[in-house]
């Protein structure tokens, strides 16, 4: 990657983990999260102490340890989806939680790591920290649909999950044309995740029609096969309303 970085040198300006890429021909791209291409972070490498030390490390000491491993830059919207988007996180809980209040600070972190975040400490069984999220989910999925963007991917599928009723909002905020029904839906995914906000609100009957019309349109194979499942488990006579988990990417 000797390349990048002679580009990154002659254009005098910063490598960063993380950021906004100006969508000039693709306005459905979606950013799938940071690759540190140019291997600037060393020390949060595959094998590397800060990883083998991750399993043991105790809370108290994560950030100190997070702010030593980036140094000289600070923990910021740039820096902590480095952190955040780490698969040792989902074995450590209490890391997730300590690593909470910096990102509740942080008010430029993108879309994905947002997501990821609220998933982490959905996991973790913390719901106050992830209800205080919840509303920068929102507020990013509302205001993308007014600019005419494309809503960042996992949005609506988080907030499914852990706001259910919120989900159902964003979804009717942010129909095409401004629909009044589901029949106005074209995208068979946002009909399927109403599908399955609407079954967490105990409500099957209503659930069942949007799984059935969901699987009208054109679905990807897992999403499909998940929507007949639970399509089969609400006909089911002595069904218990039961939600099945849902394929979370």
């Amino acid at each position: 990657m000797g390349h990048i970085s002679m580009f990154v040198d002659a254009a005098v300006v910063r490598r960063v983990a993380d950021g906004e890429v100006s969508k000039l021909v693709g306005s459905d791209w979606y950013d799938d999260g940071p690759v540190d291409l140019t291997r600037q972070f060393e020390s949060l490498a595959d094998g590397s102490a800060f990883r083998e030390e991750l399993s043991a490390l105790r809370p108290k000491d994560f950030v100190p340890a997070m702010e030593q491993a980036v140094a000289p830059l600070p923990l910021n919207g740039l820096t902590l989806p480095l952190f955040i988007n780490l698969p040792e996180m989902e074995n450590r809980p209490e890391l997730v939680n300590a690593l909470f209040p910096i990102v509740e600070r942080c008010e430029r972190l993108s879309p994905y790591s947002l997501v990821r975040m609220t998933i982490l400490l959905a996991e973790a069984g913390c719901n106050r920290e992830v209800e205080r999220l919840v509303p920068r989910l929102v507020k990013l999925a509302l205001a993308a649909d007014s600019n005419h963007r494309y809503i960042p991917r996992g949005i609506v599928e988080t907030l499914s999950k852990v706001a259910p009723s919120k989900a159902l909002r964003v979804l009717r905020n942010t129909r095409p044309y401004h629909g009044d029904s589901w029949d106005d839906e074209w995208n068979g995914d946002r009909i399927a995740w109403g599908a399955y906000a609407t079954l967490r609100l105990n409500r099957p009957k209503q659930a069942l029609k949007l799984f059935r019309l969901a699987v009208q349109h054109n679905l990807s194979e897992e999403l499909e096969e998940y929507c007949q499942q639970q399509i089969q488990e609400i006909e089911r006579p002595d069904a218990t309303n039961s939600c099945l988990a849902p394929p979370f990417e």
